[in-house]
Protein backbone atom coordinates (compact mmCIF):
# COMPACT_ATOMS: atom_id res chain seq x y z
CA UNK A 1 0.00 0.00 0.00
CA UNK A 2 1.39 3.72 -0.70
CA UNK A 3 1.41 5.92 1.72
CA UNK A 4 0.70 9.31 1.76
CA UNK A 5 2.20 12.52 3.85
CA UNK A 6 -0.41 15.03 4.09
CA UNK A 7 1.37 18.20 4.80
CA UNK A 8 -1.19 21.38 5.96
CA UNK A 9 -1.86 24.01 8.25
CA UNK A 10 -2.87 22.13 11.66
CA UNK A 11 -4.87 24.78 13.73
CA UNK A 12 -6.98 23.58 17.02
CA UNK A 13 -9.20 26.73 16.53
CA UNK A 14 -10.32 26.58 12.73
CA UNK A 15 -12.88 24.27 11.65
CA UNK A 16 -11.99 24.55 7.56
CA UNK A 17 -8.37 23.32 7.71
CA UNK A 18 -9.21 20.41 10.29
CA UNK A 19 -12.52 19.81 8.13
CA UNK A 20 -10.20 19.45 4.31
CA UNK A 21 -7.78 17.82 5.89
CA UNK A 22 -10.36 15.06 7.06
CA UNK A 23 -11.71 15.15 3.67
CA UNK A 24 -8.38 14.74 1.75
CA UNK A 25 -7.66 11.79 4.23
CA UNK A 26 -10.86 9.84 3.45
CA UNK A 27 -10.49 10.82 0.20
CA UNK A 28 -7.25 9.31 -0.59
CA UNK A 29 -8.21 6.30 1.71
CA UNK A 30 -10.98 5.27 -0.31
CA UNK A 31 -8.88 4.83 -2.74
CA UNK A 32 -6.23 2.08 -1.12
CA UNK A 33 -3.61 4.89 0.27
CA UNK A 34 -2.15 5.02 3.58
CA UNK A 35 -2.41 8.82 5.26
CA UNK A 36 -0.09 10.63 7.63
CA UNK A 37 -0.52 14.20 8.59
CA UNK A 38 2.12 15.62 9.30
CA UNK A 39 2.54 17.72 11.88
CA UNK A 40 5.57 19.50 12.53
CA UNK A 41 6.01 20.00 16.43
CA UNK A 42 7.75 23.17 18.35
CA UNK A 43 10.79 22.91 20.12
CA UNK A 44 10.77 21.51 23.35
CA UNK A 45 11.44 25.73 25.42
CA UNK A 46 8.18 26.91 23.07
CA UNK A 47 6.16 24.32 24.27
CA UNK A 48 6.70 24.48 27.52
CA UNK A 49 6.23 28.39 27.39
CA UNK A 50 3.10 27.70 25.58
CA UNK A 51 1.81 25.53 28.36
CA UNK A 52 2.38 28.08 31.16
CA UNK A 53 0.76 30.74 28.90
CA UNK A 54 -1.98 28.64 28.73
CA UNK A 55 -2.68 27.66 32.13
CA UNK A 56 -2.43 31.55 33.38
CA UNK A 57 -5.07 32.27 30.30
CA UNK A 58 -7.26 29.33 31.13
CA UNK A 59 -8.42 31.16 34.29
CA UNK A 60 -9.19 34.02 32.60
CA UNK A 61 -13.23 33.92 30.78
CA UNK A 62 -12.27 34.43 27.34
CA UNK A 63 -9.27 32.29 27.39
CA UNK A 64 -11.26 29.57 29.41
CA UNK A 65 -13.79 29.50 26.15
CA UNK A 66 -11.06 29.44 23.29
CA UNK A 67 -8.70 26.62 25.86
CA UNK A 68 -12.15 24.92 25.69
CA UNK A 69 -12.21 24.83 22.19
CA UNK A 70 -8.87 23.80 21.20
CA UNK A 71 -9.36 21.02 23.59
CA UNK A 72 -12.76 19.80 21.56
CA UNK A 73 -10.48 20.39 18.54
CA UNK A 74 -7.92 18.21 19.39
CA UNK A 75 -9.97 15.36 20.91
CA UNK A 76 -11.53 15.44 16.92
CA UNK A 77 -7.64 15.37 15.78
CA UNK A 78 -7.50 11.61 17.79
CA UNK A 79 -10.67 10.45 16.55
CA UNK A 80 -10.90 11.52 13.35
CA UNK A 81 -7.15 12.28 11.95
CA UNK A 82 -4.23 10.24 11.35
CA UNK A 83 -1.57 13.08 12.96
CA UNK A 84 2.26 12.34 12.94
CA UNK A 85 4.45 14.96 14.63
CA UNK A 86 7.89 15.57 13.10
CA UNK A 87 10.77 17.59 14.11
CA UNK A 88 12.61 19.78 11.94
CA UNK A 89 15.74 17.45 12.36
CA UNK A 90 13.64 14.65 11.25
CA UNK A 91 12.59 16.50 8.25
CA UNK A 92 15.55 14.92 5.66
CA UNK A 93 14.40 12.39 6.64
CA UNK A 94 10.91 12.10 5.54
CA UNK A 95 11.16 11.44 2.37
CA UNK A 96 12.25 7.81 3.38
CA UNK A 97 8.94 7.43 5.30
CA UNK A 98 6.10 8.19 2.76
CA UNK A 99 5.72 7.26 -1.11
CA UNK A 100 4.35 11.04 -1.74
CA UNK A 101 3.73 13.99 -0.27
CA UNK A 102 0.68 16.16 -0.81
CA UNK A 103 0.59 19.94 0.62
CA UNK A 104 -2.88 21.31 0.89
CA UNK A 105 -5.53 22.54 0.73
CA UNK A 106 -6.13 25.88 2.83
CA UNK A 107 -4.06 28.60 2.92
CA UNK A 108 -0.98 27.02 3.05
CA UNK A 109 0.84 29.29 0.54
CA UNK A 110 -0.28 32.57 2.29
CA UNK A 111 3.05 34.44 2.98
CA UNK A 112 1.55 37.06 4.61
CA UNK A 113 0.93 34.85 8.27
CA UNK A 114 2.47 31.05 7.44
CA UNK A 115 5.32 30.65 10.06
CA UNK A 116 7.63 28.15 8.29
CA UNK A 117 6.23 28.88 4.87
CA UNK A 118 9.36 26.86 2.98
CA UNK A 119 7.81 23.31 4.72
CA UNK A 120 5.01 23.83 2.92
CA UNK A 121 7.27 24.03 -0.62
CA UNK A 122 7.85 20.15 0.55
CA UNK A 123 12.11 20.89 0.55
CA UNK A 124 12.43 17.24 2.06
CA UNK A 125 10.62 15.52 -0.84
CA UNK A 126 12.05 14.46 -3.76
CA UNK A 127 10.59 16.31 -7.17
CA UNK A 128 8.94 12.74 -8.11
CA UNK A 129 6.92 12.79 -4.72
CA UNK A 130 5.87 16.22 -4.78
CA UNK A 131 2.46 16.86 -5.14
CA UNK A 132 -0.01 19.98 -4.13
CA UNK A 133 -3.76 19.30 -4.12
CA UNK A 134 -6.00 22.64 -4.15
CA UNK A 135 -2.75 24.62 -2.50
CA UNK A 136 -4.19 28.43 -1.60
CA UNK A 137 -1.88 31.14 -1.42
CA UNK A 138 -5.00 33.13 0.45
CA UNK A 139 -3.79 36.57 -1.18
CA UNK A 140 -4.28 38.35 -5.19
CA UNK A 141 -0.36 39.17 -4.73
CA UNK A 142 2.98 38.68 -3.80
CA UNK A 143 5.22 41.28 -2.24
CA UNK A 144 8.55 41.72 -3.84
CA UNK A 145 10.65 40.02 -1.15
CA UNK A 146 8.32 36.91 -1.06
CA UNK A 147 8.38 36.35 -5.05
CA UNK A 148 12.07 33.90 -5.34
CA UNK A 149 11.45 32.27 -2.08
CA UNK A 150 7.65 31.20 -3.70
CA UNK A 151 8.60 30.64 -6.43
CA UNK A 152 11.80 28.41 -5.74
CA UNK A 153 9.60 26.42 -3.87
CA UNK A 154 7.18 26.10 -6.58
CA UNK A 155 9.81 24.50 -8.60
CA UNK A 156 10.26 21.92 -6.04
CA UNK A 157 6.76 20.39 -6.63
CA UNK A 158 5.94 18.36 -9.77
CA UNK A 159 1.99 18.31 -9.72
CA UNK A 160 1.24 20.92 -9.77
CA UNK A 161 -2.95 22.35 -8.38
CA UNK A 162 -4.38 25.30 -6.97
CA UNK A 163 -8.23 26.12 -5.34
CA UNK A 164 -8.47 29.43 -6.71
CA UNK A 165 -8.06 30.73 -10.58
CA UNK A 166 -5.79 33.56 -8.56
CA UNK A 167 -3.66 30.73 -7.63
CA UNK A 168 -3.30 29.78 -11.15
CA UNK A 169 -2.01 32.81 -12.71
CA UNK A 170 0.51 33.97 -9.95
CA UNK A 171 1.81 30.08 -10.46
CA UNK A 172 1.89 30.71 -14.18
CA UNK A 173 3.28 34.28 -13.18
CA UNK A 174 6.17 33.52 -11.05
CA UNK A 175 7.28 30.59 -12.51
CA UNK A 176 5.47 29.91 -16.50
CA UNK A 177 4.33 26.47 -14.97
CA UNK A 178 0.81 25.45 -15.46
CA UNK A 179 -1.57 24.42 -12.36
CA UNK A 180 -4.72 23.37 -12.43
CA UNK A 181 -7.47 24.87 -10.73
CA UNK A 182 -9.24 21.54 -8.64
CA UNK A 183 -11.88 21.66 -5.63
CA UNK A 184 -10.95 22.31 -2.30
CA UNK A 185 -10.97 18.13 -0.28
CA UNK A 186 -14.38 19.02 1.90
CA UNK A 187 -16.27 19.08 -1.93
CA UNK A 188 -14.65 15.70 -2.20
CA UNK A 189 -16.75 13.51 -0.10
CA UNK A 190 -20.63 13.05 -0.23
CA UNK A 191 -23.45 14.82 2.22
CA UNK A 192 -23.42 11.18 3.72
CA UNK A 193 -20.16 11.08 4.56
CA UNK A 194 -19.98 14.62 6.55
CA UNK A 195 -23.18 12.95 8.17
CA UNK A 196 -21.93 10.35 9.34
CA UNK A 197 -19.70 12.13 11.74
CA UNK A 198 -21.88 15.03 12.73
CA UNK A 199 -22.96 15.78 15.92
CA UNK A 200 -25.42 17.91 17.56
CA UNK A 201 -24.31 20.00 20.36
CA UNK A 202 -24.51 19.34 24.14
CA UNK A 203 -27.87 20.35 25.37
CA UNK A 204 -28.81 21.54 22.10
CA UNK A 205 -32.64 22.17 21.72
CA UNK A 206 -34.31 21.08 18.60
CA UNK A 207 -35.03 24.87 17.46
CA UNK A 208 -35.16 26.13 13.61
CA UNK A 209 -32.65 28.96 13.11
CA UNK A 210 -30.52 31.36 10.90
CA UNK A 211 -26.62 30.19 11.36
CA UNK A 212 -24.47 33.27 11.57
CA UNK A 213 -20.13 32.80 10.97
CA UNK A 214 -18.34 36.16 10.49
CA UNK A 215 -14.74 35.56 10.41
CA UNK A 216 -14.48 39.64 9.67
CA UNK A 217 -16.13 42.03 11.63
CA UNK A 218 -20.26 41.33 11.30
CA UNK A 219 -21.74 44.71 10.44
CA UNK A 220 -25.27 43.28 9.93
CA UNK A 221 -26.50 41.63 13.11
CA UNK A 222 -29.33 44.28 13.63
CA UNK A 223 -30.66 42.97 9.62
CA UNK A 224 -30.19 39.52 10.28
CA UNK A 225 -31.96 39.47 14.15
CA UNK A 226 -34.88 41.14 12.20
CA UNK A 227 -35.44 38.14 9.24
CA UNK A 228 -35.23 35.93 12.50
CA UNK A 229 -37.69 37.76 14.02
CA UNK A 230 -40.15 38.21 11.45
CA UNK A 231 -39.95 33.94 9.89
CA UNK A 232 -39.81 32.95 14.37
CA UNK A 233 -36.45 31.59 13.84
CA UNK A 234 -33.34 31.82 16.92
CA UNK A 235 -30.39 32.89 15.36
CA UNK A 236 -26.92 30.84 16.44
CA UNK A 237 -23.80 33.09 15.84
CA UNK A 238 -20.73 30.24 16.43
CA UNK A 239 -18.02 33.75 15.56
CA UNK A 240 -19.22 35.52 18.50
CA UNK A 241 -16.88 34.42 21.96
CA UNK A 242 -19.87 36.14 24.14
CA UNK A 243 -21.75 33.02 22.90
CA UNK A 244 -19.76 30.62 24.87
CA UNK A 245 -21.71 27.34 23.73
CA UNK A 246 -21.51 27.82 20.06
CA UNK A 247 -17.90 29.40 19.78
CA UNK A 248 -16.29 26.40 21.63
CA UNK A 249 -17.90 24.12 19.19
CA UNK A 250 -16.19 21.01 17.43
CA UNK A 251 -15.64 20.56 13.66
CA UNK A 252 -18.60 17.57 13.89
CA UNK A 253 -20.53 19.88 15.98
CA UNK A 254 -19.96 22.33 13.36
CA UNK A 255 -21.01 20.24 10.52
CA UNK A 256 -24.48 19.41 12.40
CA UNK A 257 -25.13 22.88 12.54
CA UNK A 258 -24.91 23.68 8.82
CA UNK A 259 -26.76 20.83 8.28
CA UNK A 260 -29.91 21.77 10.19
CA UNK A 261 -29.99 25.39 9.83
CA UNK A 262 -32.78 27.30 7.77
CA UNK A 263 -30.10 29.62 6.52
CA UNK A 264 -26.42 31.01 6.76
CA UNK A 265 -25.35 34.30 6.74
CA UNK A 266 -21.26 34.22 6.38
CA UNK A 267 -17.93 35.81 4.73
CA UNK A 268 -15.83 32.58 5.46
CA UNK A 269 -15.08 29.98 2.41
CA UNK A 270 -16.16 26.63 4.13
CA UNK A 271 -19.06 28.08 5.24
CA UNK A 272 -20.22 28.56 1.55
CA UNK A 273 -19.03 25.21 1.01
CA UNK A 274 -20.94 23.62 3.58
CA UNK A 275 -23.99 25.20 2.92
CA UNK A 276 -23.79 23.91 -0.79
CA UNK A 277 -22.95 20.50 0.92
CA UNK A 278 -26.27 20.48 2.67
CA UNK A 279 -28.11 22.65 -0.20
CA UNK A 280 -29.26 25.65 2.23
CA UNK A 281 -30.13 28.81 1.00
CA UNK A 282 -26.80 31.39 1.91
CA UNK A 283 -25.78 34.69 1.60
CA UNK A 284 -21.90 35.33 1.38
CA UNK A 285 -20.50 38.83 2.06
CA UNK A 286 -16.60 40.29 1.53
CA UNK A 287 -15.09 39.48 4.60
CA UNK A 288 -13.93 43.09 6.56
CA UNK A 289 -11.02 42.52 8.54
CA UNK A 290 -8.92 45.30 9.64
CA UNK A 291 -5.15 45.47 8.45
CA UNK A 292 -5.86 41.79 6.47
CA UNK A 293 -4.95 41.83 2.37
CA UNK A 294 -8.49 40.47 0.68
CA UNK A 295 -8.83 37.49 0.46
CA UNK A 296 -11.99 37.41 -1.59
CA UNK A 297 -10.61 35.22 -4.71
CA UNK A 298 -11.44 31.88 -3.46
CA UNK A 299 -15.15 33.06 -2.78
CA UNK A 300 -15.45 34.37 -5.97
CA UNK A 301 -14.03 31.06 -8.11
CA UNK A 302 -16.07 28.95 -5.62
CA UNK A 303 -18.79 31.09 -6.39
CA UNK A 304 -18.86 31.18 -9.95
CA UNK A 305 -17.90 27.44 -10.39
CA UNK A 306 -20.89 26.40 -9.34
CA UNK A 307 -23.26 29.02 -10.58
CA UNK A 308 -23.98 30.56 -7.26
CA UNK A 309 -22.99 34.31 -7.71
CA UNK A 310 -26.29 35.68 -6.59
CA UNK A 311 -25.71 34.38 -3.07
CA UNK A 312 -22.96 37.30 -2.65
CA UNK A 313 -24.14 40.35 -1.68
CA UNK A 314 -23.71 43.49 -0.29
CA UNK A 315 -27.00 44.74 1.46
CA UNK A 316 -29.08 42.09 3.71
CA UNK A 317 -32.17 41.61 2.31
CA UNK A 318 -35.90 40.45 3.77
CA UNK A 319 -38.71 39.17 1.32
CA UNK A 320 -39.34 35.41 0.64
CA UNK A 321 -36.83 34.89 -2.05
CA UNK A 322 -33.94 34.57 0.71
CA UNK A 323 -35.34 31.07 1.67
CA UNK A 324 -34.85 30.71 -2.29
CA UNK A 325 -31.65 28.73 -3.39
CA UNK A 326 -31.17 26.56 -6.95
CA UNK A 327 -29.28 24.14 -6.32
CA UNK A 328 -30.21 21.46 -9.22
CA UNK A 329 -27.31 21.72 -11.02
CA UNK A 330 -24.71 21.63 -8.36
CA UNK A 331 -24.63 18.03 -7.74
CA UNK A 332 -24.22 18.48 -11.21
CA UNK A 333 -21.12 20.29 -11.32
CA UNK A 334 -19.75 18.79 -7.89
CA UNK A 335 -19.83 15.64 -9.57
CA UNK A 336 -17.63 16.68 -12.84
CA UNK A 337 -15.03 18.87 -10.67
CA UNK A 338 -15.36 15.81 -8.80
CA UNK A 339 -13.67 13.60 -11.75
CA UNK A 340 -11.40 16.10 -12.89
CA UNK A 341 -10.00 15.58 -8.99
CA UNK A 342 -9.94 11.54 -9.81
CA UNK A 343 -8.21 12.54 -13.64
CA UNK A 344 -5.14 14.35 -11.50
CA UNK A 345 -4.45 11.84 -9.23
CA UNK A 346 -4.89 8.48 -12.00
CA UNK A 347 -2.34 10.72 -13.62
CA UNK A 348 0.02 10.89 -10.68
CA UNK A 349 -0.88 7.65 -9.85
CA UNK A 350 -1.84 5.48 -12.80
CA UNK A 351 -4.06 3.83 -11.00
CA UNK A 352 -7.35 2.00 -12.16
CA UNK A 353 -9.32 2.71 -9.22
CA UNK A 354 -9.30 6.05 -9.60
CA UNK A 355 -11.82 5.74 -12.74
Amino acid sequence: MKKIGIVTIVDNSNYGNRLQNYALQEFMMKYGFECETIYFKENLANRAKTKIKNVIKFCLPVWHTKRLKEIKFKRFNKKHINIVGRKDKELNKLKNNYNYFIVGSDQVWNYTYMVGLERYFLPYADYNQAISYAASFGVSSIKEDFKEIIKNGINNIKYLSVREERGKELIKELTGREAQVLVDPTLLISRDDWEKIEKAPRKFKNKKYILVYFLGENQYEREIKEIARENKLDVIDIANINETKYYSLDPSEFIYLFNHAEMVYTDSFHACVFSMIFNKPFFVFDRKQQGVESMNSRLDTLLKMFNQENRKIEVVKNNKEIFECDYLKVEEILEKEREKTKKFFKEIFDRKNFN
